[in-house]
């Protein structure tokens, strides 16, 4: 990637979101065995008699996100991966035959409508399928999302993909667009505008609306109401109820931001950095182990992935730099990147942030603190391979390149 191509960003994510995949590959190989295991707390009765399943649930889901980050970016892999693993597993467990009855109606009377009517009765699901449409459109067409980003004409990049920031200083120089269509964001905010004209508000569903609390409605009052009069309620009280359920996440993500922009600014990472540096001068090999440690310990305390990226991902870069593993001729910041995100992930596993949201969920049934205690085991076992895989990864290995 050119640090001054206009599609550098994108061109890097792609460049990590495939560093990782291959990365986790064995982890993902992995995950379903240890899933099994969280829930019966039995290793040999996970593996007895259902290995095969297992195995090829997991090898199935590796691949195909590993594939997908190649071929088509970081915003489809844990989408694809899901649906080819569910695949697997229902030919494995039913057959062919029997894993193809399952997708037809056992209602009679379902099995009488039209597909029209079929398609109306599940309309609940054609927000995700257009969500992942839209996004696989996007990034599976040649040279799409470079033209809904304004293409090589001037006007329609000012128009599609406007600057959003620009810093010039002395010892800053910062450039942010923001190409408001093809962003994997915003297709999400599109998918949610269409959501109420593919799902039609009814009023047989205003009792069950009602009782998840989607909206605050008057339901009764509005039912008889216009399209264009509902649309703009329902519309309303789920942004108004999306923004107090996400506030806390979004100052938390802007805070560490900050934070991670501040410590770079006045060098305090640098200085991190160049402590590493003399620990680890004499064996910049033992670094690769304590990378994903690095990693751990930002989600482990905030319970984010984001945030840990945030704060330790210019360290990880910087002190790989300073210690050779990375230079022009040899190693990858990518990798280096990747590695800062699977040590992330194991902190996801014992973040105490987490196993509180958990709690909260199973309404207190069961706390937070034994939570974290069954998947102790787990964790040990995925922090070690961790810091194997990054040893692999930036020592041992030959370069990957997309």
């Amino acid at each position: 990637c050119d640090p001054l191509a206009a599609n550098f960003q994108s061109c890097a994510q792609k460049q990590i979101g495939f560093q990782f995949s291959i990365q986790f590959l064995i982890f993902c190989v992995a995950s379903p065995i240890l899933m099994v295991y969280l829930f019966t707390q039995n290793l040999r009765l996970a593996i007895k008699g259902n290995a095969i399943l297992l195995l090829g649930c997991g090898i199935v889901y590796g691949i195909v996100q590993l594939l997908t980050a190649l071929y088509l970016g970081p915003e489809l892999p844990c989408l694809t991966a899901a649906g080819g693993a569910f695949l697997f597993y229902m030919a494995y467990l039913f057959g062919p035959d029997e894993a193809r009855s399952w997708f037809k109606p056992s209602d009679p009377e379902e099995q009488k409508l039209s597909i029209r009517e079929s398609i109306a009765r599940h309309s609940y699901v054609l927000p995700f399928v257009v969500l992942m449409g839209l996004l696989f459109i996007i990034r599976a067409v040649p040279n799409l999302e470079f033209y809904l980003e304004g293409g090589d004409h001037e006007v329609a990049s000012k128009i599609f993909n406007p600057t959003i920031m620009s810093i010039v200083a002395s010892c800053l120089s910062l450039k942010r667009s923001f190409p408001w269509l093809a962003h994997s964001g915003m297709i999400v905010v599109w998918s949610a505008l269409l959501t109420p004209v593919l799902v039609p508000f009814r009023a047989g569903e205003l009792d069950r609306e009602k009782k998840h609390k989607v909206h605050k409605l008057q339901h009764q009052a509005t039912a008889d109401l216009g399209f264009g009069y509902r649309y703009k309620k329902v519309m309303r009280a789920s942004f108004v109820e999306a923004i107090k359920e996400s506030k806390p996440i979004l100052v938390s993500i802007a805070a560490y931001a900050a934070l991670a922009k501040i410590m770079s600014g006045f060098e305090m990472t640098q200085v991190i950095a160049n402590s590493f540096v003399e620990a680890f001068r004499d064996t910049p090999a033992a670094f690769t182990f304590v990378a994903p440690f690095i990693g751990f310990l930002g989600s482990g305390l905030t319970g984010s992935t984001t945030t840990s990226n945030f704060l330790f991902g210019r360290l990880q870069v910087q002190t790989a730099i300073d210690l050779g593993l990375v230079s022009p001729t040899s190693g990858s910041a990518w990798a280096v990147a990747a590695v800062q995100i699977l040590g992330s992930s194991a902190g996801e596993i014992v973040s105490p942030m987490n196993a509180v949201f958990s709690s909260v969920l199973l309404k207190g049934a069961v706390p937070e603190s034994d939570i974290i205690k069954q998947v102790l085991g787990v964790f040990a076992v995925w922090m070690v391979a961790c810091m194997v895989v990054s040893f692999v990864a930036l020592y041992v290995a030959d370069d990957i390149y997309v």
